[in-house]
């Protein structure tokens, strides 16, 4: 009780409700925990979070659905799978109305791949925002990711700051493109690589493509370099430190397709698999949980009155 009073108190700040006026929505807040299958006191938590962004009461709802999900398919606290999902949708300029079709698109790839959930919001959180303003859509970065982590087996922290990486050094720029093109002056070490495969970084009015667009070219290409070529690009791309990381991503590229393809074509798969959550132990442990937390809440509520 004292847990949802302290979130009870801060929706009541950020709402402009007294904490009396908060706590007259606990039953519905209750009921909606039981519907997902989680303590009303996390929920509450989640709730408080998305409040203190500045959104409204629909949206908050809608983020509270998407995130009971993601922390169940990524057995994760509430807390974490709110703050993946703020940060990927934050980074792709996403609306609240999207955040489900978020946690599809990590559950399919999850699913898809030998990277779980829970390794894929892990990886992502590293490099959403950097991806994003570099053209890789969200679609592309799970598959690339789902790629990396299901090759390599590393932590995907590591992987998600690899990605971060080969995302920066492309998307360096030593010189203006607005005059060094014109000159024919190559603007980064990346550029005079590519140029070796007859790929482009640049568009015909000197603008940097979408970095997707790039590897997806590069990748169609992959298998017909030699090696020596493959082993450059790689370091020119990556770094020698992410080098390794890089060719789980280029090799066998028609799989990195596949997990693409499985992200864009989601739709549904978090549902699906929460109802699978939906049966086992914890969730049916967190229901008695959340009928104990309306006694609890009857009787505080009857005492304090």
């Amino acid at each position: 009780v004292k847990a949802m009073d302290d979130s009870m108190t801060q929706i009541g700040i950020v709402t402009n409700k007294t904490a009396q006026e908060a706590w007259s929505s606990f039953e519905t807040y209750n009921a909606q925990a039981k519907r997902l299958h989680m303590t009303t006191t996390d929920l509450l938590e989640a709730t408080k979070l998305y409040y203190q962004q500045g959104l409204n009461t629909a949206e908050v709802n809608q983020m509270v659905e998407a995130t009971a999900v993601a922390a169940a398919l990524g057995e994760v606290s509430m807390a974490d799978a709110a703050n993946t999902l703020t940060a990927i949708m934050n980074g792709y300029s996403m609306a609240a109305t999207q955040a489900m079709e978020v946690t599809d698109k990590i559950s399919a790839v999850g699913a898809d791949s030998a990277a779980d959930f829970g390794e894929l919001s892990s990886a992502i959180e590293k490099v959403a925002s950097s991806a994003a303003t570099a053209g890789v859509d969200l679609d592309h970065l799970l598959g690339y990711l789902g790629k990396m982590v299901e090759v390599t087996r590393e932590a995907p922290t590591n992987i998600g700051s690899a990605m971060k990486t080969i995302v920066a050094r492309m998307a360096e720029l030593k010189e203006d493109p607005t005059t060094a093109l014109e000159d024919g002056v190559d603007v980064n070490k990346v550029q005079t690589a590519l140029r070796t495969v007859g790929i482009e970084l640049f568009d015909t009015t000197n603008q940097m493509r979408d970095l997707d667009e790039i590897i997806d070219e590069l990748g169609g290409k992959w298998n017909d370099l030699s090696r020596n070529s493959q082993a450059y690009l790689a370091t020119v791309i990556a770094g020698n430190r992410q080098q390794s990381r890089f060719l789980a991503l280029m090799n066998d590229y028609d799989r990195t397709m596949e997990l693409v393809a499985s992200s864009q074509d989601s739709a549904g798969r978090s549902s699906q698999q929460f109802r699978n959550y939906a049966t086992g132990i914890e969730s049916s442990l967190n229901n008695v949980k959340a009928e104990a937390e309306s006694f609890y809440c009857l009787l505080y509520t009857s005492d304090a009155a």
